[in-house]
């Protein structure tokens, strides 16, 4: 699956984000439109290359249940290319997304994990 070949951070965090708008169904227009404004202001993108990224990135997600239920292999090729800053940008992305109709539960259990995902840094040490 192409989802999860994913190594560039702002694809993984564009495919995301679209993850997650899918969490409660159908990507309304409302979360259209501010996934394309977010993807410009994050990104540093114009609408045209905004438009091809959510484009792509809605293609890659379908409909939804692969990401949602293997969210950890859409982030297992770019997890260490992702800085300290694109973590934070990325969890405020997704946060700004699944606000715009009120985060849902299934959006908050995966942006739970999600979040849990990008600051297990693998080169963390453990207590045991």
């Amino acid at each position: 699956n192409p989802l999860f070949g994913l190594e560039d951070p702002m694809d993984a965090a564009a495919a995301l984000a679209v993850g997650v708008a899918k969490a409660s169904g159908d990507i309304s227009s409302e979360q259209k439109s501010a996934l394309l404004a977010a993807f410009q202001s994050t990104f540093d993108l114009d609408l045209a290359a905004a438009e091809q990224l959510l484009a792509s990135s809605a293609y890659l997600v379908g409909d939804g249940q692969i990401f949602t239920d293997q969210v950890e292999g859409v982030l297992a090729k770019s997890r260490e290319q992702f800085t300290d800053n694109q973590i934070a940008s990325t969890l405020a992305l997704i946060e700004e997304i699944a606000a715009v109709e009120g985060a849902t539960q299934r959006q908050r259990e995966l942006i739970g994990r999600i979040r849990e995902i990008l600051y297990n840094d693998s080169d963390s040490t453990t207590w045991q």
